[in-house]
């Protein structure tokens, strides 16, 4: 949105919510509070020609393959982004065609490491927190903190302005990672 975006919308976090009228309403276990707010923008990657990528959130399929990453994309700074969803095409490979022709070749640690918040434990691969598990077991648990169907939001403005959409009955949980610092 335009510079200076005030960030209101209805989401809830246990009791409250944040809305679009100033004020703080309290009423037994329910609380109504206003948070106007610039969102930071999402981490800029570079595609495989050098197009900008700003990833606002991934969609998880049941599977990895079915996986979708929805990115803001633009060949260069004299155009304007547009909204573009990346199918995973090959492992460490996300490619769209329509509109903005764009690729991006990471792997989903790479990914993962630049786009969630950094935690201990996101140093020790979970191979190694668990040495008798089968292999194809210890790599369905990584990297992403969200397994089988769902979305991960990574860029707060994105999870504020679709999250009716993104909680809707059957399309799984939705995360956003580092929300707490974010919001």
């Amino acid at each position: 949105g335009p510079s200076g975006w005030a960030a209101m919308g209805a989401v809830a976090f246990g009791a409250w919510a944040v809305r679009r009228r100033r004020g703080l309403r309290c009423c037994h276990c329910q609380a109504v509070a206003t948070l106007e707010w610039t969102p930071k923008p999402a981490q800029v990657l570079r595609g495989a020609a050098g197009e900008e990528v700003r990833p606002l959130a991934l969609e998880r399929g049941e599977e990895p393959a079915a996986d979708v990453l929805v990115v803001l994309a633009r060949r260069d700074e004299s155009q304007d982004w547009q909204h573009t969803r990346l199918e995973r095409r090959s492992p460490g490979t996300w490619a769209a065609g329509a509109e903005v022709d764009v690729e991006l070749r990471l792997d989903d640690a790479a990914l993962a490491a630049k786009l969630l918040p950094a935690t201990p434990d996101a140093r020790v691969p979970v191979a190694d927190l668990a040495p008798g598990w089968p292999e194809d077991v210890t790599e369905a648990l990584s990297p992403w903190p969200l397994k089988g169907r769902g979305t991960i939001a990574f860029d707060a403005g994105y999870f504020l302005e679709h999250l009716g959409e993104l909680a809707a009955a059957g399309l799984g949980p939705v995360l956003l990672p580092g929300g707490a610092a974010q919001l």
